[in-house]
């Protein structure tokens, strides 16, 4: 279904103002109107299928995802597009059980909020790209975080380029040993060489650092030297 209308729902003024302009030189061909607070939203209602809203959460009047939830029990049909400060994973999930299909941070370009557009218009949910970013950062991270504290260890010095006799007099173990852990390693992130488990390592302290919510379970990691 074609999108017809766009209803920007914000009460900052130049907000609303700027998602306009920015959705118009887009390329944006459905009629674009703007609301200030929850009261002229609900003189819209109900909007149909071929409207959908871009919500700022922090509407006037609105109550955050209690508020949108009972908003779409009162109109079921209603396709909203949530803006929020930060679109983290869990943030995303809270809203999308509350009803809406989409949910991105006001951060995000105008081309990728007119794509949510376009994908919600055709009764498809959307994910903002940060939170799939995000998601499979989590998904690295769990990965490692399955890694005993052995393995983690023998990968650590592995990362050093030792190769598995080093790595076994370095730690104390027999060289049986250190195999055992590294396929076992292996098995936990899914790698089939000591290329990709690095890689897999190096990935994982790059997400944490560029994520303070990601905390790695194995300091030794930032130091392998004194594993």
């Amino acid at each position: 279904m074609t999108v017809q209308s766009i209803v920007i729902a914000d009460s900052d003024a130049l907000s609303r103002i700027g998602l306009k302009t920015l959705l118009e030189h887009s390329g944006e061909a459905a009629e674009i109107s703007e609301v200030a607070n929850l009261i002229e939203l609900v003189g819209l209602m109900p909007a149909g299928r071929s409207t959908v809203i871009v919500l700022d959460v922090h509407l006037a009047g609105l109550e955050g995802p209690e508020g949108i939830a009972d908003l779409l029990r009162r109109y079921p049909d209603t396709r909203l597009c949530v803006l929020v400060d930060n679109a983290t994973r869990d943030i995303a999930l809270e809203y999308l059980a509350s009803g809406v299909m989409g949910c991105l941070a006001k951060s995000r370009s105008a081309e990728e909020i007119a794509e949510a557009v376009q994908v919600i218009g055709q009764g498809r949910p959307y994910l903002c790209r940060l939170t799939t970013e995000q998601a499979s950062a989590a998904t690295r991270t769990q990965s490692v975080g399955k890694l005993t504290r052995r393995q983690r260890k023998v990968l650590a010095v592995m990362a050093t380029g030792k190769s598995n006799k080093e790595i076994a007099r370095e730690l104390g173990i027999c060289e049986g040993t250190v195999k055992v852990h590294v396929n076992a390693a292996y098995r936990a992130l899914g790698v089939h060489n000591r290329v990709a488990a690095v890689r897999a390592l190096q990935q994982a302290q790059q997400d944490r650092a560029a994520d303070s919510a990601l905390k790695l379970p194995f300091p030794e990691l930032l130091s392998p030297a004194t594993a």
